[in-house]
């Protein structure tokens, strides 16, 4: 993989573009009834015991103390972050029954695929939802696998006969090289079926890959609280940053990494997803094993001048279960009172509804569910906190 090339930036002004929002926050909406650090396959089941820690490894002398960042670059940041880079397809829009289909921009990179669409002409009612996730993208060049889920998403009701959508998917690491593959093709299937079957609309499009930068065998290696946590490998690609991250486990919990920030250009960006990533080598799958080896995710924007970036894990997080105890609950509120907030929790099926009963007046949902959840979780606090300079 070679070093991130000056790019082009390229603005597309359409009107459109300016509903797109960001999907963090209708995501974690929607896991409200589920535990957010369940994420990757549920380990295996063991009994609550300790788990003897190996003898603590000193720090790598490559670590450093960085101050926290003092100032936010941009507090209205654009977004998706990769919007300046995306390109406009040179291919006509296609209409059936009537109904047209135009795809606005497409983007690639090593670790994500994404496009944007506008469905017009329909004569469904205003306020008729749709199925995004029928939309439907595969590629010669990229195996089907390597494309994590369905990701149809900032899609609205119809509006006068409109709407539109963004499809964006993550890839897993090593799906597409952009020194072997600078363009992939990509086949595009959107069905409108909703009120009316109007048809399934087919798109063949070339699409440039932004390469990225890979640094393997870091071993860069911090120890806090007693626990060893060593950083291997950091993945960047213009539109997200992927970093794999092996640590001693405190205790036979399902320990995960999700509170986990990265600073970028004097801003901090939150921890956007995770699991599995080459050279886990499996480890970290049942509460017994000694070590646990992750991927944590985030998406940050592409910065042609970027020189190191601090990765930080303030504390692990365990994962909140099915059933959520009173007791639970009662912590929860007593970690989140200075914050003012406090809430209910209601199990059902499955997972659980929660119930904000006190918020402060400038945080929306969005914003206090992940605190809830998070207060919901066993913790292990740490910091700890890497360091990584790149080098052109």
């Amino acid at each position: 993989m070679r070093s991130i090339k000056q790019l082009v930036l390229i603005l597309i002004r359409k009107q459109n573009l300016g509903s797109l929002v960001r999907i963090a926050p209708v995501f974690l909406l929607m896991l409200s009834a589920c535990s957010p650090v369940a994420i990757r396959a549920a380990p295996g089941e063991a009994q609550p015991v300790a788990v003897e820690v190996r003898a603590t490894p000193t720090i790598a002398p490559n670590v450093e103390e960085t101050a926290p960042p003092t100032s936010a670059a941009d507090e209205n940041p654009i977004y998706p972050y990769y919007l300046p880079l995306v390109t406009k397809p040179n291919i006509p829009p296609q209409t059936i029954n009537g109904v047209t289909v135009e795809i606005d921009w497409v983007y690639a990179d090593e670790s994500r695929v994404a496009l944007h669409y506008t469905i017009s002409g329909l004569d469904w009612p205003d306020g008729t939802f749709w199925d995004a996730m029928q939309a439907r993208i595969t590629s010669a060049a990229i195996p089907e696998r390597a494309f994590s889920g369905a990701g149809g998403w900032n899609h609205g009701p119809v509006d006068q006969g409109i709407i539109t959508g963004t499809d964006d998917r993550l890839l897993w690491a090593g799906a597409v090289d952009a020194a072997q593959h600078p363009e992939v093709d990509l086949n595009v299937e959107i069905p409108v079926e909703g009120a009316t079957s109007v048809g399934t609309f087919h798109f063949a499009l070339d699409v440039p890959v932004l390469d990225g930068i890979k640094l393997e065998d870091l071993d860069q290696t911090v120890v806090a609280n007693n626990i060893s946590m060593t950083l291997k490998t950091l993945v960047l690609s213009p539109s997200h940053a992927e970093a794999l991250i092996c640590f001693q486990m405190p205790s036979a919990v399902d320990w995960g990494l999700t509170a986990s920030t990265i600073t970028v250009g004097g801003r901090e960006y939150p921890f956007s997803g995770g699991g599995d990533m080459s050279g886990a080598n499996g480890k970290g799958f049942l509460l017994t094993d000694p070590e646990r080896c992750t991927s944590v995710g985030f998406e940050i924007p592409f910065d042609p001048s970027l020189s190191s970036i601090r990765l930080t894990v303030p504390k692990l997080l365990g994962s909140v279960p099915e059933v959520v105890d009173a007791e639970r609950v009662e912590i929860a509120n007593q970690r989140l009172a200075e914050r003012g907030i406090q809430f209910e929790y209601v199990n059902i099926d499955h997972g659980g509804n929660i119930e904000i009963l006190k918020r402060p007046e400038n945080m929306n949902d969005s914003q206090i569910y992940p605190l809830i959840w998070d207060a919901l979780s066993e913790q292990y606090e740490g910091p700890w906190v890497f360091t990584v300079p790149i080098e052109r």
